[in-house]
């Protein structure tokens, strides 16, 4: 990777120390993923997490850890942890209340969106390939180190294998017993997972929108989680959608006075907040033109992200944000 500052090329350099890129992250947890530091170097049974943090969006905990070296075996550390953490919710639920001070029970978190998330300068290979199984809930991330105290996080996205376990077992019986209480069902959820509760039609319906919203700014991600389909930027979503048989239900994350500006149909209504947010909802079906309903989702990403004194690219009638 090269790094260019006033046309000058930056030097890579090592980080000294493990702690170094743990203090890096943990610093800028919330800005670069979006979570909420639970407890630094987290012990427990005399196994010890560098970062425990939270997901509130998902309400899942996230194991964080990091490697100064080439990292190797990060699928059984990863299953190590999974097991750790299924054996001591307990634990981790006190942990939780402790640095949060909020009262919270087993049944609040969603332990089936379990993250652990591994950050290095360098992976094996077969560590790159061993994570590439559906339904294994981990990241890898390589960091890198500039002149200037300039640090570079990319994940490494992996081309998901077939699942393995349904491709090995569908050729003989086999009888699947109910998870203990103390087992951990991890789900992944992706594209498909939401697009099977589709028709055709809502199908192709997602695939235009996706194309539209990706054209507003290169650094769009799409995030699929349980519920719904996040378009978000820097861990803030402004969209998301949620699947349905013959139509698209719609969250724009803008308060609904601002919205009804852009909605002179009327289309869409207040849903109240969520963690702080204000939410407003709308159903995007055959019926709804896919221009008028663009319409209100730039509304919401010019809102989220500084664009107040443009006309938006959809605009209907000459209204702008005040």
């Amino acid at each position: 990777m090269k790094v260019i500052k006033n046309n000058q090329v930056v030097n890579e350099v090592n980080f000294d120390l493990e702690k170094d890129i743990q203090k890096t992250i943990e610093d800028n947890l919330e800005n670069i993923f979006g979570y909420e530091l639970i407890k630094h170097e987290f012990t427990i049974n005399n196994r010890r997490i560098d970062t425990l943090a939270y997901d509130r969006e998902n309400k899942a905990f996230i194991i964080i850890e990091y490697k100064k070296i080439k990292s190797k075996s990060v699928v059984d550390q990863g299953h190590a942890y999974l097991a750790l953490l299924s054996k001591n919710k307990a634990a981790f639920v006190l942990a939780y209340i402790e640095a949060m001070n909020e009262k919270k029970l087993e049944k609040d978190f969603d332990w089936t969106q379990t993250l652990i998330v591994f950050i290095a300068p360098k992976y094996m290979d077969y560590s790159k390939e061993a994570t590439s199984l559906r339904g294994l809930p981990f990241q890898l991330w390589k960091v890198y180190k500039f002149e200037g105290d300039i640090v570079v996080l990319n994940q490494i996205i992996v081309e998901k294998a077939p699942d393995f376990i349904t491709d090995f077992t569908r050729y003989k019986p086999t009888i699947v017993s109910k998870p203990k209480e103390d087992e951990i069902e991890i789900h992944s959820y992706d594209l498909n997972y939401h697009l099977k509760m589709g028709s055709d039609e809502i199908k192709e319906m997602y695939a235009k929108f996706e194309a539209e919203i990706q054209l507003f700014d290169n650094r769009i991600e799409t995030k699929f989680n349980k519920q719904y389909i996040a378009f978000k930027i820097s861990n803030r979503n402004f969209c998301s959608f949620h699947i349905q048989k013959k139509e698209i239900v719609c969250y724009l994350n803008i308060p609904f006075d601002t919205l009804s500006k852009f909605d002179p149909k009327h289309k869409a209504v207040q849903f109240g907040k969520t963690e702080g947010k204000n939410l407003c909802r709308f159903k995007i079906t055959s019926q709804l033109s896919q221009h008028y309903a663009m319409l209100l989702i730039e509304a919401s990403f010019n809102y989220n992200f500084g664009r107040k004194k443009k006309k938006i690219k959809y605009l209907l009638r000459n209204i702008q944000f005040d």
